[in-house]
């Protein structure tokens, strides 16, 4: 009976430990991931990252290009107008649906998109005879 008894409090250790484990170091870090990936691409943090982008873009004296990719994982519908980015993120959980962003950026292009589908932006600015030229582009990448 003796040695019953100490294989069932052994048992009951590494359950305690296994819990334990799981609690205090696992668990923080599937958490701070799932917390890391909504903070990147919620659609306040992306619509303002992009807006910056392309303001940055027209203080630029030479040729630039700029590539923006919040996350592979989510998508996005993104249209610009009136110097106004409007976005969209298309999530696959239904929590996630409602959540828009529309952000305000100071230099041109005044209009652009709409981009469906999206999760790459590429903005960029060239020089020529003319003066100074703006494209706004997305694409999805895998």
């Amino acid at each position: 009976m003796k040695g019953l008894t100490i294989a069932d409090t052994i048992g009951i250790f590494a359950v305690i430990l296994a819990v334990f484990l799981f609690f205090f170091q696992i668990f923080p870090k599937i958490l701070e991931t799932i917390i890391d990936l909504f903070s990147r691409t919620s659609a306040e943090a992306v619509a303002r990252q992009l807006a910056a982008f392309i303001t940055v873009s027209g203080a630029s004296t030479h040729k630039i290009i700029i590539t923006y990719t919040p996350a592979k994982e989510v998508s996005y519908n993104v249209e610009g107008t009136s110097r106004i980015v409007k976005l969209n993120p298309i999530y696959t959980t239904r929590y996630g649906e409602k959540s828009s962003s529309t952000q305000p950026y100071a230099t041109p292009p005044d209009n652009f998109g709409p981009f469906n589908g999206v999760n790459t932006f590429i903005i960029t600015k060239t020089f020529s005879e003319e003066g100074s030229r703006y494209v706004v582009s997305a694409k999805k990448t895998e």
